[in-house]
């Protein structure tokens, strides 16, 4: 069969990157330099794409060719028209291709997971060949409008998915927050509507499937938190983890912990070359608080934990799990939640690009905008709230509440949500309260009740006067 030959121009260099220079998940320096090249390859049926091509190809004419064929490119044998790509191909542009090794935010644009961009199309940000996470399954499903209406508007039912929903845009402030990673652990027994809030939650990212599981490995909690860098990650049922509460509890507290770090395991480098880092926001689930957990396993959670992932009881003690009160068309709460699991399941993803595109264009526009809101937000919900301001690890714990109100404000700011900032912050503080009433006492407060005990009985006992000569 005769090849066609190939008349204009189907091959085109966008931008070279700086093979000593990489972006996310383990600094700005590569271990193992690499070269590519982002093309611009028009396919033999018309259809264009761009495509990262290594630049070593330009060394094997063959090779070249094999890889642009396997891209999509026309058959062609011409050799002359070969010859005349790979010179073209060794022009580098005056532009720079930056590649990360993790999403998230990479200079003024953001990088999703499943490789779109969002920010200044002019930036040629892309995610690097050799990045090792697991995807996010970051995707849209209806309007903003329509989300708005059907899914984001049922979380004003509950004070608990309403912080859930505001923790869930704060994994997209991270960058200008100033808080290490970290979240909010809901705990209950079954049928409360822990899954649904955790469901409702990750409908700014995606559907269903962007929602994990607790049954998950080491290893694997890196790749997936490196996958939600500047994002949500939400962890569904806990008691996953193990049926051995000994070993659930020993697992949990790792896990817990190395999410909170922010950092993976260094390993040999014939095996990973980059140690995983990332920063992003947890919002979990199960039907053992961490602490209850921790117990049943014999250990005691170390401060740190406390203060990184929040227990909070997920049910609202209404009589309606964790609603605070039911729509009149639903008066039973497990059809209410399960409608809410039904419309997560339709509209999803969508708040996403518009909240993100606003931030850029508030930072892009004039440094430090974002910042600044953050602050603002954060200490206006701060001093509506009681909270004694020289505990560290009680200032730590609000700040977490406040960053979260802060992200739902930008959110309202943005046409993201149709709320008002009273009513966030009114849900966002009744959690904020609810934490203070049941959480467990530390171990220097359980001392200072005890002896506080012991000066009550002190002041409160009959004292016998005692004659002196009697036996």
């Amino acid at each position: 069969m005769e090849r066609k030959k190939v008349s204009k121009k189907c091959i085109e260099l966008l931008a070279v990157n700086d093979p000593h220079e990489s972006f996310g998940n383990g600094g700005s320096k590569a271990t193992s330099p690499k070269s590519y090249g982002l093309v611009r390859i028009t396919k033999h049926n018309g259809k264009v794409e761009e495509v990262l091509m290594p630049m070593t190809l330009l060394l094997d004419i063959k090779r070249m060719k094999e890889f642009f064929v396997n891209q999509g490119h026309a058959q062609c044998d011409d050799d002359k028209y070969w010859l005349r790509v790979r010179d073209e191909l060794r022009n580098y542009p005056d532009v720079e291709l930056k590649l990360s090794y993790s999403p998230g935010y990479v200079g003024e644009v953001y990088l999703c997971s499943n490789g779109l961009v969002i920010g200044d199309q002019n930036q040629f940000v892309r995610l690097h060949p050799d990045a090792n996470f697991r995807p996010s399954s970051t995707a849209s499903s209806g309007t903003l409008n329509e989300w708005k209406e059907n899914v984001a508007s049922l979380a004003l039912y509950s004070d608990r998915m309403l912080l859930a929903l505001c923790v869930s845009f704060s994994g997209l402030i991270m960058k200008w927050a100033n808080q290490e990673s970290g979240g909010f652990h809901l705990h209950a027994e079954s049928s409360v509507g822990k899954t649904t809030a955790t469901l409702l939650a990750s409908t700014v990212y995606g559907g269903p499937e962007y929602l994990c599981s607790w049954d998950i490995t080491e290893a694997g909690v890196e790749e997936v938190a490196v996958g939600r860098n500047d994002a949500l990650l939400p962890l569904n049922e806990l008691r996953l983890l193990s049926t051995d509460p000994v070993l659930a509890s020993q697992k949990a507290s790792k896990l817990i912990y190395m999410i909170a770090e922010g950092k993976g395991k260094h390993r040999a480098k014939s095996y990973q070359s980059n140690v995983n880092t990332w920063a992003t926001v947890v919002l979990s689930s199960g039907e053992l608080s961490l602490a209850d957990h921790a117990e049943s396993g014999k250990m005691k959670r170390l401060k740190g934990e406390c203060v990184r992932v929040i227990d909070l009881f997920a049910d609202s003690q209404s009589g309606f799990g964790i609603f605070d009160r039911l729509p009149k068309e639903f008066p039973l709460a497990p059809e209410f939640s399960e409608h809410i699991q039904a419309q997560s399941q339709v509209y999803y993803g969508s708040a996403l690009l518009p909240y993100v595109e606003g931030l850029l264009k508030w930072e892009n526009g004039k440094a430090g905008s974002v910042k600044r809101r953050i602050v603002k937000h954060s200490n206006s919900f701060i001093e509506n709230c009681v909270v004694d301001n020289t505990k560290g690890q009680e200032m730590r714990i609000i700040k977490r509440f406040a960053v979260a109100y802060a992200a739902g404000a930008i959110a309202i700011e943005l046409g993201v949500l149709d709320f008002s900032n009273s009513q966030i912050g009114q849900a966002i503080r009744k959690c904020y309260e609810a934490y203070v009433r049941e959480k467990p006492e530390s171990q220097s407060e359980e001392i200072d009740k005890a002896y506080q005990k012991v000066l009550d009985k002190l002041a409160n006992a009959k004292l016998l006067k005692v004659r002196e000569g009697t036996g």
